[in-house]
C-alpha cells in the first residue's frame, strides 16, 4: 500500500467461456462490474488464465467467476509473477457481497508461474476470485448510505467522465477562514482497490466523534474523490499506464480527462496545498507489504525526533514507512 503525493475509458468487457476440465464442465465469466480475465489453454485439471490488459502494458489485476457443473478440484494458473498476493486470491461465494482470502497454503509460486487451487464441493457451485478484494461504486455507495444521517458528510458531483458517468465528490466540514483545506483521492489507477479501503477508513475517522476526528475538523475541511477513474474501475480495467497516459499522469496544462481538470479546479478554487493520493501499486515484496509514503529526497524533516530509520532503506514513524523520492525507482515506477 502506498500513499503517494502525486497526482481510457473502456466498456465492460464480457467474457464467457465453457470448458471441460477432467470431465467436469467449468464456466469462466467476467460479465459483472470489475470483471477481468483472459482464458488460455487447459492442461488436465489446470486452467491457464491471464489478466486482460486491453491494449495496455503488463499488469496484475484480474477478477472472474468460475462455475462447475459438479464437484472438482481446479488449479487456476495466472502465469508469470506477480499475479497473486501474499494472502492468496480473494474469494467470494455470494457474487461479491462478502470476501475472504484463500490463504497462501493454497498457492504455488515459482519463477515461471503463480497458481492457486480451489476445491468446489457442490454441483453448479459458482465462486468469484480476484487478485485482491474489489472496491466498486457499490461499496462507495454503501459507505455513503451508512453515513447518510451524518450532517458533516456532503456529497456532490465532481464532474462527468468522457463517457458521461457521474463522479462523486465528498466533503467533510465546511470551508472557511478558520480551517485549511485537504484533498484526498484514490483510484487514479483503476485496479488498485486496496487503496480504497484505506481511504474509506480515513474518511470514517474524519467523520467520527473520536478525539482525532474532532480535532481534525477543527483544523481542516476535507475534500475527497474516492474513485477518480470511475469508468475504468467499473469496467475492470488495469488503468495503470493506459495509452496515451493514465489519470495519474494527466495533471498539467491540458488534461484529457474531465476528472483531472475538475480536481485541479477544486485545488485552485480552495487553495489546497496538501493532498494525499492513495495507491497500492504492487502485490508483495520489499516495502509494498507495509504502509508507506513517497516523499522528498531527504525524507521527513530532520527535526522530527519521533522519526526512526528502518532496515529497509527508508524511515518509519508509527509503523508507516517514509521512502525518500527516487528510492524505489529501480523497482517500480508509480
Amino acid at each position: 500500500m502506498i500513499m503517494n503525493i502525486y497526482f481510457i475509458i473502456a466498456p465492460v468487457i464480457i467474457l464467457f467461456a465453457s470448458m471441460q476440465v477432467h470431465g467436469a464442465e467449468v464456466e469462466i465469466s467476467t460479465s459483472f462490474s470489475g470483471g477481468n480475465v483472459v482464458v488460455g489453454k487447459i492442461e488436465g485439471n489446470t486452467i491457464h488464465l491471464a489478466p486482460d490488459l486491453r491494449g495496455g502494458q503488463p499488469w496484475f489485476y484480474w477478477c472472474f467467476d468460475a462455475r462447475v457443473a459438479k464437484p472438482a478440484k481446479i488449479i487456476f494458473d495466472l502465469g508469470k509473477p506477480q499475479k497473486i498476493g501474499v494472502r492468496g486470491p480473494a474469494v467470494s461465494i455470494d457474487e461479491g457481497k462478502s470476501w475472504r482470502y484463500l490463504g497462501s497454503e493454497n498457492v504455488e509460486m515459482t519463477p515461471q508461474a503463480e497458481r492457486f487451487t480451489y476445491e468446489f464441493t457442490k454441483e453448479n457451485q459458482r465462486v468469484r476470485f480476484a487478485v485482491a478484494i474489489p472496491y466498486l461504486q457499490y461499496d462507495l455507495d454503501a459507505f455513503i448510505r451508512k453515513n447518510a444521517t451524518n450532517p458533516l458528510l456532503v456529497k456532490s458531483e465532481l464532474t462527468k467522465t468522457r463517457r458521461g458517468t457521474s463522479v462523486d465528490l465528498l466533503r467533510i466540514g465546511n470551508p472557511g477562514e478558520s480551517v485549511s483545506p485537504v484533498l484526498v483521492t484514490a483510484r487514479h489507477h483503476a485496479c488498485e482497490s486496496t487503496a480504497s479501503y484505506v481511504l474509506e477508513g480515513f474518511l470514517q475517522e474524519a467523520l467520527s466523534e473520536s478525539p482525532a476526528g474532532r480535532e481534525f475538523r477543527k483544523r481542516h475541511v476535507l475534500f475527497a474523490v474516492p474513485i477518480v477513474d470511475k469508468d475504468g474501475v467499473q469496467a475492470g480495467d488495469q488503468g495503470k499506464n493506459r495509452m496515451p497516459h493514465d489519470h495519474n499522469r494527466d495533471y498539467g496544462d491540458n488534461p484529457i480527462y474531465p476528472e483531472i481538470q475538475a480536481i485541479s479546479d477544486i485545488a485552485n478554487k480552495y487553495k489546497i496545498h496538501f493532498a494525499i493520493d492513495f495507491h497500492c501499486p504492487a502485490l508483495r515484496g520489499d516495502i509494498h507489504e507495509a504502509m508507506h509514503f513517497l516523499g522528498q529526497a531527504d525524507g521527513l524533516s530532520h527535526s522530527n525526533q519521533t522519526h526512526k530509520r528502518s532496515d529497509r532503506g527508508g524511515s518509519v514513524r508509527d509503523g508507516c514507512f517514509h521512502i525518500p523520492f527516487g528510492k524505489l525507482r529501480d523497482l517500480l515506477f508509480y
